[in-house]
C-alpha cells in the first residue's frame, strides 16, 4: 500500500479565490440596486398601508354623508321649504366630494400597487 502522502486523496488547503475588479463592481453594484429596490418596496408598502387606513374612514364618513344626503331629501320632499331644499343639495355635494375623494385614492392605490409589482419583478431579476 501506498503512504497517505503519496495517494492522490491528500488534504489540500483551501482555496481563495479573487474576484476581478470589474466583477466586484458588479457585485457591489447589484447590492447596491437590491437594496435601493428594498428600500423604494418598504416606501410604497408604507404608503399603501396608509392610504387603505383612510380608505376605511373615508367609506365609514361617506355613509354618513349618504345617510344625512337621504335625511336631508326626505325632509325636502316632506317639507317643500327652499331652506330643505339647500340642505339636500349642501348634502349632495358633501357626498359627491367625499366619493371624489376615495376615488381619488382608490386610483392611487392601485398605482401604487403596480409599482410594487414593477419593484418586485425587477428585485426578482437582480436574484
Amino acid at each position: 500500500m501506498a503512504d497517505a502522502a503519496d495517494s492522490k486523496s491528500a488534504v489540500r488547503e483551501d482555496v481563495w479565490v479573487r474576484l476581478p475588479p470589474r466583477a466586484r463592481l458588479i457585485q457591489r453594484y447589484l447590492l447596491m440596486k437590491r437594496a435601493t429596490i428594498e428600500r423604494r418596496l418598504a416606501h410604497v408598502g408604507a404608503e399603501s398601508h396608509t392610504l387603505r387606513e383612510e380608505l376605511k374612514i373615508l367609506e365609514e364618513q361617506l355613509q354618513h354623508f349618504v345617510d344625512e344626503a337621504d335625511d336631508a331629501r326626505i325632509r325636502s320632499l316632506v317639507s317643500e321649504t327652499p331652506q330643505a331644499v339647500v340642505d339636500h343639495r349642501e348634502a349632495a355635494k358633501a357626498v359627491g366630494a367625499v366619493k371624489r375623494d376615495r376615488d381619488a385614492r382608490l386610483k392611487r392605490l392601485a398605482k401604487l400597487e403596480a409599482k410594487q409589482d414593477s419593484l418586485l419583478d425587477q428585485l426578482q431579476s437582480i436574484s
